[in-house]
């Protein structure tokens, strides 16, 4: 258009109808559908005229072009201001926007931390409280096996104490009765030597060499001592006094030997117990430690996929958002084209109005003067109202077309942003699981560490209690199997020395 209107301002309309512009002048005007019927015709008979004919209706030609030119030029200038300050105001929301989901995701990841800190305490307070229960448990009893073992052992003690007390109470009226002038004298009538007492006879040396003999004979199988003195006892001596010293020291020896058999088996029994009760709190925990272990790896296995599923879930969550977002961007952008297109079109059709207008009103000094326009415009006159008429259905049908589409536009936007809410919202809750999920996951971890190292430690303790129970038995299993027998023969040795020593102590012996 501008290189048209200075052809013809120039004067060289001629020269610029042979050049491509007006070539693509002519495509432009004949293919254009804005364009009405009139103008096209009126710029296509121009711009098929020869260069003889130039100066013929320049005038005209020159005044459309430039306002259709001067229109064209304004639309795009307002049309490149609107689209700049939208840039504008979209980058400006954008920086916003990015600034406040940083801040939004570092509030999340700090709450998501003490989510997680927090959990990790309440698991712990939970298993340590599980841990006090089974020991109360345990200890309760262990309470209530110890008052009964205890009421027994009460029970017993009180039958033991009185038999004891019957019996010293038998041996003490025997004492007495043994003891008594009547028995002295009784004893003294029935004994050969009427100066002889209960406790002191006169026998030969021989005869008591030969009853203590006897009576250490009926102690059973003789030991060192015993010997001894069995073989003192056959010597040709009547003083006793060495014997009697020998059968004290075999006395004292006897005792001193129950005591360790006593103080053994009383330490045999009570580290047996006690190994066998450390076997088995080891065996439990081993076997809590276990199950402990299977669950922990069936809560990370089960977490773990939880977190996959939940990972997948917001993978194809952002796929649908961006899916979502093309789609509205491809259709916002063609609500925008189909918009400004029906505005350009309006605006066109606005330009063909006033052009149809000048062209039709009379009150042109131009074509007034022009007595060929004059009579062109009288002739055409009556047809211009259908033609404008015409063209304010068209536009009017332009409006509509844009008022649907922009409803349409409304809605779609509506939709979009709802979808984008919910999105959003659904992504910060799994976010939030996941979160949740990766602490459990990192509790879990840590449980099955933590039981690990006590299954082992387990392990190592029921080893070392095992080898310690096995030297006990190794050490004590002879002791205990012997303990009576050995106690019982002990007795009887000791029982058979007492009484061969008082054999050896009586009151006086006649000398063979």
């Amino acid at each position: 258009m501008t290189k048209a209107v200075k052809a013809i301002e120039k004067g060289e309309a001629g020269s610029f109808l042979q050049t491509n512009v007006a070539q693509t002048l002519r495509n432009i005007a004949s293919s254009s559908q804005e364009m009405s019927s009139d103008a096209r015709q009126t710029v296509l008979e121009f711009l098929d005229q020869s260069s003889d004919s130039e100066g013929a209706g320049s005038g005209q030609i020159v005044g459309v072009l430039k306002q259709l030119g001067d229109e064209m030029t304004t639309d795009l200038g307002a049309a490149t201001k609107v689209e700049n300050d939208a840039i504008a105001d979209f980058n400006g929301l954008t920086a916003a926007k990015n600034n406040e989901v940083a801040t939004l995701t570092s509030a999340i990841e700090d709450k998501i931390s003490r989510i997680g800190e927090t959990g990790l305490l309440i698991e712990d307070t939970k298993a340590d409280a599980k841990d006090t229960a089974e020991k109360l448990a345990e200890d309760k009893e262990f309470l209530a096996t110890l008052t009964s073992d205890c009421a027994k052992k009460v029970e017993e003690w009180a039958a033991v104490s009185k038999e004891r007390q019957a019996e010293l109470v038998a041996l003490s009226e025997t004492i007495t009765m043994l003891n008594s002038d009547d028995a002295l004298e009784l004893f003294k009538k029935t004994l050969p030597s009427a100066s002889s007492a209960f406790m002191q006879v006169s026998v030969k040396a021989s005869a008591v060499k030969d009853r203590a003999l006897a009576l250490l004979r009926s102690a059973g199988k003789h030991g060192l001592h015993l010997d001894l003195i069995s073989l003192a006892l056959h010597g040709k001596t009547s003083d006793f006094s060495k014997v009697i010293g020998m059968i004290d020291e075999m006395v004292s020896v006897l005792k001193s030997e129950q005591k360790d058999d006593d103080e053994k088996s009383e330490y045999c029994a009570t580290e047996i117990d006690a190994t066998e009760d450390k076997i088995k709190g080891h065996e439990q925990e081993i076997r809590d430690s276990t199950a402990a272990v299977a669950d922990a790896k069936e809560t990370i296995a089960t977490v773990t996929k939880e977190l996959e599923e939940l990972a997948a879930g917001i993978q194809s969550l952002d796929k649908s958002v961006d899916t979502a977002t093309s789609q509205r961007e491809g259709e916002n952008a063609a609500f925008k084209e189909l918009r400004a297109g029906n505005t350009a079109a309006k605006d066109l059709i606005g330009m063909a109005k006033k052009r149809l207008n000048k062209f039709y009103n009379p009150k042109l000094a131009l074509l007034q003067k022009n007595s060929a326009a004059t009579s062109l415009l009288q002739k055409k006159s009556e047809e211009s109202a259908g033609v404008i008429a015409m063209m304010d259905t068209l536009a009017a049908e332009l409006d509509k077309e844009t008022t649907v589409a922009t409803a349409n536009e409304k809605d779609a936007q509506g939709d979009y942003e709802t979808f984008m809410a919910d999105s959003k919202k659904m992504r910060a809750e799994n976010v939030k699981i996941i979160g949740d999920k990766t602490a459990a996951k990192a509790d879990a971890i840590g449980a099955l560490e933590s039981h690990d190292d006590v299954l082992v430690q387990g392990g190592k303790s029921l080893s070392g209690a095992s080898a310690q129970l096995q030297a006990l038995h190794s050490d004590c299993d002879w002791l205990v199997s012997n303990y009576d027998v050995r106690k019982e023969a002990r007795a009887d040795e000791v029982e058979s020395l007492k009484q061969a020593k008082a054999v050896l102590s009586g009151a006086g012996f006649v000398q063979e």
